[in-house]
């Protein structure tokens, strides 16, 4: 584990860069924007650049953010709360610092069904309407994608929660989770398959089994998928041409939120590639105003008429 970016705060930022390019891939679109966060709000910022298990039977990369805590423990040890979050995620440079909701109990997790600003059933179906009628017409309408909690669980056999996170996030005190989540990555082999090819199956049941769970909000992990399916269609049209859209349609995600991620393997996630653009100075300029703007009182006052001057087509 290495230290990127370091302050005097006993709060860190943890990312699992491993495996083939994913160094490199999240220095060059996720790095600019977690720096200035980090420096913003006197946070450490570590990556884990070397597999924790080398084992025979090694899982899936993935699964070793079960093993984050214990590394961050024997590394850091001036580390006391940490934050995990997924190479593809971004941030809001001006947000608030997320360790201000931690809870030394809790693991704090981020909601897939819940507590979203949108119908969940919605959002799906736009996903898939829109991956069929624009991308491929051979992606199928009806999927394992409209799974609910209570099948998921089912399917692999778990015993159900209400609930059912992505686990491109969570948030906890190491010494509070560190040996259980430790034994938890132990105890599935790498032969265990799950709907997802990966760990959030079991991360889901896992946590809530063995923990407290502390749900924030859904600024704190916005889904990109949701977001281009709900807000941004046309960006399914002509993605890759038309990068000034993309990029406002990023900022919009990010305005009001803390965390974006660029989650999963799908059409939309080619997106990922253009969000280094949120530190550049333009792009800066506007978060840095509007984050202003938002947090000063109006009082509504009239102003009088105002006629906007249109210019000729």
């Amino acid at each position: 584990m290495i230290e990127v970016y370091g302050s005097d705060s006993p709060n860190a930022i943890v990312v699992l860069a491993l495996g083939p390019g994913h160094f490199e891939k999240w220095q060059n679109y996720s790095l600019p924007s977690l720096r200035l966060y980090c420096s913003r709000n006197n946070l450490n910022l570590l990556a884990q650049v070397d597999s924790l298990d080398n084992s025979d039977s090694r899982k899936k990369f993935t699964w070793q953010k079960f093993l984050i805590p214990k590394s961050v423990k024997e590394n850091f040890p001036k580390i006391k709360n940490f934050c995990y979050i997924d190479t593809d995620i971004i941030c809001n440079p001006f947000a608030e610092s997320i360790f201000d909701f931690i809870d030394d109990s809790s693991i704090c997790l981020v909601s897939q069904f819940t507590n979203l600003p949108y119908s969940d059933d919605k959002i799906l179906r736009r996903i898939a309407f829109f991956r069929n009628l624009l991308i491929d017409t051979n992606y199928p309408l009806d999927s394992s994608l409209f799974m609910k909690p209570k099948d998921i669980y089912a399917h692999h056999d778990f015993f159900e929660f209400n609930d059912y996170a992505c686990a491109g996030m969570y948030m906890a005190n190491v010494e509070y989770c560190y040996k259980t989540l430790e034994s938890v990555y132990h105890k599935y082999s790498n032969k265990f398959n799950t709907i997802t090819e990966g760990d959030e199956p079991v991360f889901n049941f896992e946590i809530q089994k063995n923990f407290k769970v502390k749900w924030l909000p859904y600024r704190f992990q916005i889904l990109w998928n949701h977001e281009m399916a709900y807000k941004y269609p046309f960006l399914y049209t002509d993605f890759m041409e038309n990068s000034s859209a993309v990029k406002f349609s990023i900022l919009s995600s990010i305005m009001d939120g803390v965390f974006l991620h660029f989650a999963g393997n799908g059409y939309e996630k080619k997106a990922w590639e253009f969000s280094s653009f949120v530190v550049e100075k333009d792009y800066l300029s506007v978060l840095e105003k509007y984050n202003k703007y938002i947090n000063t009182p109006v009082t509504g006052k009239p102003k009088g008429k105002f006629k906007f001057q249109l210019g000729e087509l």
